[in-house]
């Protein structure tokens, strides 16, 4: 714990479909990462592109990366060299250290049929293809190498004035011409070697990156980003984590070898978990995330949230909820919107909503109190790395919020369109019913060696189950040591399923995962 303030602990999970790392402050889940295999990871790859339009009244170009939508590039995000892998060297005027930084919004020249360099910035949302950038940074746990910019900047978490004059100068002695970073919390902490040492790695797979660049034939993949986990992992210091809890011995030995590497003082922070059952469901992150699927969020004081999310942006409406009189009390009306404020950053960071927040408080008669939950708002988002920005009230009393997309929220990630409304609500995706089913089939209260199972879904869940992942699941029973047999049962909805014992057909206790969640967002 940092200076009195909250426990801040990450437990990870993993089955053979999906890994999840939570992130966790006083056993509030306040962020949540999920990696399924079914859902390729593009964020931060650097691919060789073609462009195949550049579009001066839109001032943006776009350019095929091989992702199959083509990426959307705006002509501010265009660097100075755009042949930076065929010429092998950084660009091709460097500028003097710390000077102009880059130059924006010119066409730059860009032809269709021209290749580049390009790094996805945003994740393909909505039918939408991902954006990108010629501007390629690469982040290491210290610092992010920024080749062709010479600038050098330093974390804003790194207060101290002298700290941060020390940390420039250091990044000035080791950084070759032709590049420039932006130092990391982390490398506050850090020794004048280990900062050189990473600074020769990423400049050593930027180099590796130009030679394959100059090699492959676009589009094509010339680096890709890890696994997410040790994305997390790398980043880790910028939480001030006090404790990691992974659930899994074979994860653990991973993790472990690998913080080894990264750092092997974190090694002492590293626990296994060893309860009864999994992790996420002993310290309440299950009934957390399922919650956080979910439409409507009440609040302590009655009143109570609700979050819409469209393409376009999300719209939270704050009401008095159970509150029951003829009138609110300003008073009471105050408590729910402080409260709905707090809240409200929580959700957005957790579920990882990004774009445009519209936020409707209720009517409040005096704008001292406006201005207490506009602060309180704020306040709550201090921890959030996408750095929201919150504007005042408007004549119409909405907040708005903007906050940085990177990638799809867990609502999207997470769910569907529904078929039986025809798009009004949305129900859970099928790989995240059947990670679901994984993890509940491990939970199973009294284990499951030795038994003959069936395992009852929805027909359309059993498909997706028999033609996307049978040998995971072959591989499941194989761990369980038991026989699991897949069963269509129609009455069943896409977000329940049952598994009970043969013979006899005795139904078996999933603990929490058993529960019907119900649509999600309906």
């Amino acid at each position: 714990m940092d200076n009195g303030g909250p426990l801040k602990e990450l437990f990870i999970d993993s089955n053979p479909l999906e890994t999840r790392i939570a992130l966790v402050e006083d056993g509030r889940l306040t962020e949540l990462w999920v990696e399924r295999s079914s859902q390729a990871r593009t964020l931060g790859n650097v691919y060789k592109g073609v462009v195949r339009k550049a579009l001066p009244g839109l001032e943006a170009a776009f350019v095929d990366i091989g992702l199959g939508r083509d990426g959307f590039l705006p002509f501010d995000d265009v660097s100075t060299s755009l042949d930076m892998y065929a010429q092998g060297k950084p660009h091709d005027q460097p500028q003097d250290g710390g000077g102009e930084g880059k130059p924006r919004g010119k066409n730059r020249g860009l032809k269709q049929g021209q290749e580049i360099l390009a790094q996805v910035t945003k994740e393909p949302i909505a039918g939408k293809g991902p954006r990108v950038t010629s501007w390629i940074s690469l982040a290491g746990r210290y610092c992010v190498l920024l080749p062709g910019d010479e600038q050098i900047g330093i974390s804003k978490r790194i207060g101290s004035a002298e700290e941060r004059q020390r940390l420039k100068a250091e990044f000035r002695k080791i950084l070759p011409k032709g590049f420039g970073l932006v130092a990391r919390t982390a490398a506050g902490s850090q020794d004048p070697k280990g900062l050189q040492r990473e600074v020769k790695e990423l400049v050593a797979r930027w180099q590796e990156i130009q030679k394959q660049g100059r090699k492959a034939k676009a589009p094509a993949l010339l680096h890709a980003e890890p696994p997410q986990v040790w994305g997390v992992l790398r980043d880790v210091a910028a939480y001030g984590i006090d404790r990691i809890t992974v659930d899994g011995q074979a994860l653990f030995n991973e993790i472990q070898s690998h913080l080894g590497k990264i750092d092997p003082g974190w090694r002492s922070k590293l626990l296994q978990h060893g309860g009864g059952g999994p992790a996420f469901t002993e310290k309440g992150l299950e009934k957390q995330i399922s919650q956080a699927m979910q439409r409507q969020i009440w609040l302590k004081s009655g009143g109570r949230i609700v979050i819409e999310q469209t393409e376009a942006l999300t719209v939270i409406d704050v009401n008095s909820g159970r509150f029951v009189g003829r009138r609110a009390a300003e008073e009471t009306v105050y408590k729910v919107n402080l409260e709905a404020a707090a809240e409200t950053a929580r959700q957005l960071r957790l579920r990882d909503i990004g774009g445009i927040i519209v936020v409707d408080f209720i009517d409040m008669e005096t704008s001292q109190k406006r201005a207490k939950v506009l602060e309180e708002l704020k306040r709550a988002f201090a921890e959030d790395r996408s750095r929201p920005e919150v504007s005042g009230f408007s004549d119409l009393g909405l907040v708005e919020i903007s906050r940085k997309r990177t990638k799809p929220s867990l609502w999207h990630t997470s769910s569907e369109t529904c078929p039986a409304c025809r798009g009004t609500g949305r129900i859970f995706h099928p790989s995240a019913l059947a990670s679901r089913i994984m993890r509940g089939l491990a939970a199973a209260k009294g284990g499951l060696k030795g038994a003959q199972v069936e395992l009852l879904t929805n027909p359309a869940l059993a498909d997706y189950i028999e033609e996307n992942i049978p040998q995971q699941f072959a591989q499941l029973s194989r761990e369980l040591g038991c026989r699991i047999y897949l069963e269509e049962d129609e009455s069943l909805p896409m977000e329940r399923f049952l598994v009970r014992r043969r013979p006899g057909g005795r139904e078996i206790d999933m603990g929490d995962f058993s529960i019907d969640s119900g649509p999600i967002l309906e």
